[in-house]
């Protein structure tokens, strides 16, 4: 029943949209009050769609400390594509304290969840401190490893 509802909410809400390409600051509407309190009730959707608006700054002003709240949750929940985003949050120091522990911890169940990114950053944190060619070549551009991660949830 919370996913039905949910997906209701969300057709209703794009729906509503206007046929521009524009972007919506929704920070002060009814649907990210919405959205929030689903989230906060444990509706994993509307804890990764508030991360990803939160991390990208899309609907909302851009806050990587709220994005990382909202992917701990869902992380939490054992949604992979949150446990990759979230360890590489820690690992970045991207709106969290910089950890390499919890980096390490989130990415690993991303990697046993089946997320190939989470493997290459795992690996990429195993590489020898004289020889950080992979680290480098994994972080250099950190947007697109994100990017893609949150092209996969849609």
């Amino acid at each position: 029943m919370k996913k039905t509802s949910l997906y209701v909410f969300l057709l209703l809400f794009f729906i509503s949209l206007p046929a521009t390409a524009e972007k919506m600051d929704l920070s002060d509407s009814a649907v990210l009050t919405e959205m929030t309190d689903m989230a906060e009730h444990g509706y994993l959707d509307a804890q990764i769609i508030l991360a990803d608006w939160y991390y990208n700054g899309s609907q909302v002003e851009k806050n990587y400390t709220v994005a990382a709240t909202y992917y701990q949750l869902a992380a939490k929940q054992g949604h992979e594509r949150a446990q990759c985003i979230l360890g590489s949050m820690y690992f970045l120091g991207k709106g969290v304290d910089k950890d390499v522990t919890k980096a390490r911890y989130w990415l690993g169940l991303a990697a046993d969840n089946g997320m190939k990114e989470a493997k290459v950053l795992l690996a990429s944190m195993s590489a020898p401190t004289n020889n950080r060619f992979v680290q480098s070549a994994a972080l250099k551009n950190k947007k697109p490893i994100i990017s893609s991660l949150n092209l996969m949830a849609r």
